[in-house]
């Protein structure tokens, strides 16, 4: 779904890393590997419905906290990006153990898998299978949190209205999460318009910001490509934040030496993105209001957003709390930050959480 639901700036800046270094991603996993938990990180692999997909362990795994990171996409990734995530999750990894996890069809994820089937459904029953392979290696008596971003939102929103699933759950972080896509786009539209014609009358990039709100404005939201720019504008239009010191920079910790040890495979991450996005079900998404799943959501929920997030604007926060049923929901928004908050605010994301 081109960039509706995915790290914005990282996956840019992962895709040229990768390009360059080639299948050099592949040569080595982690220093550790196994299901030790004493060891810092495990890697293993879920094998269901033709898709091979990485699973990978890193933290405090005697906490018996396991919390899913479930990536943006369709068709993002995760399991490689850690290791350029470092500052924002390495303080949550010494308390509890993150599970990043490259959904099918996307990341280093390989094997057979048929994009043309891609749903929600077999996106849930991945993750049954993760929870499974997490018990069986670390105790049936782990608490299982999900930390959702973007897209991530959605496939949460989807597994924690089926009820037996959401009672295997003990909490759920969602970061700029999406549910509703003529809601998002529509809020999308008003956010980029209302922050353009603030930069304008400040003077900042003002012919820039000219030309994307005009884009914005012509833009049919009823049709694909209308939400495809609408979309597109509003990643473009975060450097311009930056640019103006309205946001931070996101803070990647980028080392040669994590480029070559990374399980993730460069060239199978460039290729599923590519692969997910032409996908019906990606178009299928653009189009889905999910709000109404919300009413069958009632475990503790934190909701954590970027106050200049172009993409997923804070707007849908209300339309959370109108549907979800849970009482016990708290919000924290970054003032600093876009559509990945972990990435510019990473020191107040970590204490957060």
């Amino acid at each position: 779904m081109c960039e509706i639901i995915r790290f914005p700036i990282v996956h840019r800046l992962l895709f040229l890393i990768l390009i360059v270094i080639g299948a050099g991603c592949d040569t080595a996993g982690p220093a550790n590997i196994g299901f030790d938990n004493s060891a810092k990180e495990d890697l293993f692999f879920l094998q269901n419905d033709g898709a091979i997909m990485p699973i990978r362990v890193v933290g405090n795994k005697q906490s018996d906290r396991f919390v899913i990171f479930l990536h943006g996409g369709p068709g993002g990734n995760v399991v490689g990006a850690r290791d350029f995530l470092a500052p924002s999750f390495a303080g949550i990894e010494e308390d509890v153990a993150m599970v990043y996890w490259d959904q099918r069809c996307a990341g280093a994820s390989q094997g057979n898998c048929n994009n043309s089937e891609l749903s929600f459904e077999a996106y849930s029953e991945d993750l049954d299978k993760v929870i499974l392979l997490l018990e069986d290696h670390y105790g049936d008596n782990i608490d299982v949190f999900l930390m959702s971003h973007s897209f991530g939102g959605w496939l949460a929103t989807m597994y924690l209205s089926d009820r037996q699933r959401h009672d295997r759950i003990s909490g759920w972080i969602d970061i700029d999460g999406a549910f509703n896509a003529p809601m998002l786009f529509a809020a999308a539209r008003e956010q980029i318009l209302a922050v353009g014609a603030r930069q304008v009358a400040l003077g900042n990039s003002v012919d820039k910001w000219q030309r994307h709100m005009a884009d914005v404005e012509a833009a049919d939201l009823t049709t694909l490509d209308g939400k495809l720019t609408l979309n597109q504008v509003g990643y473009k239009a975060v450097q311009l934040l930056v640019d103006a010191d309205s946001l931070n920079k996101p803070e990647i910790s980028v080392k040669v030496a994590d480029l070559f040890r990374s399980p993730g495979a460069g060239f199978s991450a460039i290729v599923n993105n590519a692969s997910t996005e032409a996908s019906d079900f990606n178009e299928e998404v653009f189009s889905r209001d999910d709000s109404a799943r919300l009413r069958d959501i009632d475990l503790p929920v934190l909701l954590v957003w970027g106050k200049y997030d172009l993409v997923v604007p804070p707007a849908v926060i209300d339309d959370f709390r109108a549907n979800v049923s849970s009482t016990d929901v708290t919000e924290q928004i970054f003032d600093r930050s876009e559509h990945s908050p972990f990435l510019t605010e990473p020191q107040a994301f970590v204490a957060l959480v």
